[in-house]
């Protein structure tokens, strides 16, 4: 018999690190052809260390990835939090700073000084 092409696939499936309820497949093949004369076992186990390899590099890449997509998104959702709790904070502040001048004016139309609002120099 003789060889002309031959073919070496690899493939996996990963977890996604960051979901419990989802994976994702890889699947690698490569062929080649065959010289005159080649020995095909050593050719076929080059090749399959290639797709190996190959596989190997993607997979890394891949989880990289989902690394730095999940490290954004978690800035963006701290980033989010932060603004409504500074917006809460002001929102409060303003609120309290109201209270303060509707007793100030209260205490001041009751008693004291004899001025309005109106009278107010600033």
């Amino acid at each position: 018999m003789k060889f002309t092409v031959i073919r070496a696939s690899a493939g996996c499936t990963i977890p996604h690190p960051f979901e419990s309820y989802s994976n994702f497949k890889l699947f690698v093949e490569l062929s080649a052809e065959l010289k005159a004369g080649e020995d095909h076992v050593a050719a076929t186990t080059k090749l399959q260390d290639a797709v190996n390899a190959l596989l190997s590099t993607e997979k890394a890449k891949r989880i990289e990835d989902l690394e730095r997509q999940h490290a954004e998104a978690e800035a963006r959702r701290r980033a989010e939090h932060e603004k409504q709790q500074a917006i809460y904070k002001a929102e409060s502040d303003i609120r309290e700073a109201q209270r303060k001048l509707e007793r100030l004016r209260s205490d001041g139309s009751t008693g004291g000084s004899g001025n309005t609002d109106d009278d107010t120099p600033f």
